[in-house]
């Protein structure tokens, strides 16, 4: 990856497509395509039939969107699987400084939940983002959202620090989150997680450095190249996130 500074989010999603190849049990030449307005059982169930092991059992959800035409309101439903989810950072207010082409940008506090929110905040789709509608036969300006219809056992969340492409940034802003934290999916279910690691990054685009934070036997740890020192939570807490590793404890 050179000097890209965002390679920890690239490099688990490898490491955790590659054990799920190497362990798939089912028939790939089987694939099917989605349905447009399936429910989330079928799927479920198609997904199953070219996807089966056990890293999709424990890191795989849905995410459902729905994208609905503003000129005759039809509605279309697709669900798509995910092994983790990359939310936007709200930028609440600016600080840019002279130097934010070398040096992150810093932005007030945000809390985990307001970059979930914007994650699954409607959207307008026009001009050249506008999709086909099946009922107007033609390109139409619509809305679409995001929602999570079936959260997985391990949630995985990056926090989108890294942007652009011409004109490339990282935020700093300070994100919030806690050990445990309860998060709904579409149908109004609260679905309740416990943090169990953190991969931190310092520095900026140009130049940084990883941090891990895990949890063993109820006792933080920070891994830092060679070394490993036990933290409290109010330590680890302050850390600038940028991967978060939550684990379910509800029953469900």
């Amino acid at each position: 990856s050179g000097y890209n500074q965002h390679d920890a989010q690239e490099f688990m999603r490898f490491l955790l497509n590659e054990l799920h190849e190497e362990i798939n049990k089912a028939d790939v030449k089987g694939r099917k395509s989605p349905g447009d307005n399936e429910s989330l059982q079928e799927a479920c169930d198609r997904y199953l039939t070219w996807e089966d092991s056990k890293i999709s059992e424990l890191f795989s959800g849905m995410l459902r969107s729905e994208v609905c035409c503003s000129v005759c309101e039809h509605r279309s439903v697709v669900f798509d699987p995910f092994m983790d989810l990359a939310l936007p950072i709200p930028i609440l207010k600016s600080t840019l400084s002279r130097f934010s082409s070398y040096y992150p940008t810093s932005y007030d506090t945000v809390k985990l939940d307001a970059c979930m929110q914007v994650f699954t905040k409607e959207e307008t789709l026009d001009e050249e983002e506008r999709p086909y509608c099946n009922n107007c036969n033609n390109l139409t300006k619509s809305t679409k959202q995001l929602s999570i219809a079936k959260l997985p056992k391990f949630l995985v969340i990056q926090l989108k620090r890294f942007s652009g492409y011409s004109v490339r940034s990282k935020l700093s802003t300070p994100v919030e989150f806690e050990e445990r934290w309860e998060i709904c999916d579409n149908s109004g279910k609260t679905h309740a997680y416990s943090l169990y690691g953190i991969a931190c990054h310092s520095g900026g685009i140009y130049g940084g450095h990883y941090t891990a934070y895990c949890k063993y036997n109820k006792q933080w740890r920070c891994f830092n190249d060679s070394y490993a020192v036990a933290k409290n939570w109010d330590n680890v807490k302050c850390q600038e996130a940028y991967i978060l590793f939550y684990e379910k404890i509800d029953n469900d």
